[in-house]
Order: structure tokens, then sequence, then C-alpha cells
């Protein structure tokens, strides 16, 4: 049978005499002689005991192992699942995943070159507006048709001073087919655009037909219903560009 371990002020006693041999070593462990127990105090206990010829080992508790965190991110290797790389506890010891790279847009066949045009004054066939607002409609037409990058305006202006020298007796207006054909190609032109304004009953509408100077051939004709207040003119000579760019195929 084991002897019983001893009484709490046999221990202190045992204690405080043992704490006054010399200890070789960094770790105490104090035996208690005769009485079946042990207390470690320091690591590797070894104790001068008088009249032994050297100092005794004690006991020794082997010291916890070192914990290995080579990337030193403060993840233990044991756990971190990327042990050569710094990271984050949140993502197991592993660095933040980089932002993929955008996709590039797959190359397909060269966009068109915008079409050539020269964009015509605008016809009023109701008699109801004067010259400066159908001029203002016909600029702003010709500046949407630009906008939508299927086609190149010939400035207005030019197309002006061309007619004028074509007439030789000043600007007329260009309405009929075979001036605008004429005059387009003068100006090198690939298109013209001719544009009427029409009004039946209360409503009015916007007819406008791309002509091609080669074939000398309606190509394409977009219409608009709008009614006739100076603001849904503009709305609908809007609405014509869009159709228009819409609608080409070269």
């Amino acid at each position: 049978m084991r002897p019983a371990l001893p009484s709490s002020s046999r221990l202190t006693t045992l204690l405080l005499l043992l704490a006054a041999l010399p200890v070789v070593g960094g770790t105490v462990y104090l035996v208690l002689l005769g009485c079946g127990g042990s207390v470690p105090v320091k690591r590797e206990t070894r104790v001068l005991i008088p009249g032994a010829a050297m100092p005794v080992l004690v006991s020794s508790v082997a010291p916890a192992p070192a914990v290995a965190d080579r990337d030193g991110d403060g993840v233990v290797d044991s756990f971190d699942q990327c042990p050569l790389e710094r990271g984050l506890p949140e993502d197991r010891g592993c660095p933040k995943p980089s932002a993929p790279a955008p996709t590039p847009a797959p190359i397909g066949a060269p966009r068109a070159k915008p079409t050539i045009v020269a964009v015509f004054d605008t016809e009023d066939a109701t008699g109801r507006l004067d010259a400066k607002t159908l001029n203002q409609l016909t600029e702003y037409l010709a500046a949407k048709v630009t906008e939508s990058g299927n086609f190149r305006v010939i400035p207005r202006n030019q197309l002006k001073t061309r007619l004028s020298q074509e007439k030789r007796e000043g600007y007329k207006v260009c309405y009929d087919e075979s001036c605008k054909i004429e005059l387009g190609r003068a100006l090198s032109a690939q298109k013209s655009l001719a544009t009427k304004l029409l009004k039946v009953g209360a409503s009015c509408a916007i007819s406008a037909t791309l002509y091609d100077l080669k074939s000398e051939t309606a190509e394409k004709a977009a219409n608009v219903r709008t009614n006739c207040s100076e603001d849904g003119l503009m709305d609908g000579m809007e609405k014509i560009a869009t159709q228009l760019a819409a609608a080409k195929t070269l």
C-alpha cells in the first residue's frame, strides 16, 4: 500500500526545508520523500541532497512542445491552411483572395464606319410653322442623328452654302428628291435624309426617309405620330432619330 500524502503542515515544513537545498538546473520538482507525492515548482528538478555524491534528479516533466507558426501570422501551422503565407484567422491563415481580373470583352467584328448623311430642311406640309421653327426642328433632328453614333452629318451651313452656289441666285429650300440627290453627291454624302411634317385632324405626324445616293433609292423610313405643339414635334424628331439609328444596316 502506498503511504498517504502528508498533511498540509508537514508539506509546508518539507517545502521550506527543500527550498534551502542547492538546486542544479532550471526546473525544480520537489519529491515528497516517504510520502509518495511530488510538487512541480520549476523545470528540470535536480536537488543536491546532503551526503549524496552528486545532484539527484528528483523528477522531470517534459516541457510543452513549441507551437509552429512558420509564416508568423498568429495562426499555428496545425490550423493554418496556408502555413507559408501570412493570412488572417478568419480566413484560416490564408491571405485574402485578390479580386478577379475583369473578363475582357469578346472581340467581335469591327464596327462599321458611320455613314455620311446630309439632313435637309424639314418640309412643313401643314403650313402652320414659320421658317425659324422649322429650322430649329431640323437642327435638332440633325443633332440627334449624329448623337446615335451611326451617322456623320454634314454641317448645315455647308449644305446651305453649296445649295446657294448651285442655284446661283441665293439659298433656296431643296425639297424635291432630284435636288437632294444632286446636292448630297456634291457634298460627298452617302445618304440624304428628307423629313416632312403632316397634319391629319388634330394630330400631327413626322415622316422621314433615308435615301441612298449611290442607288438613288429610298433605303429606310421612320414615322412618328405626335401632337402638334412645338414640344410634341421636338419629341417626335427625337423618336425619328432613334428609329433610324436602330434600323441602320450597312
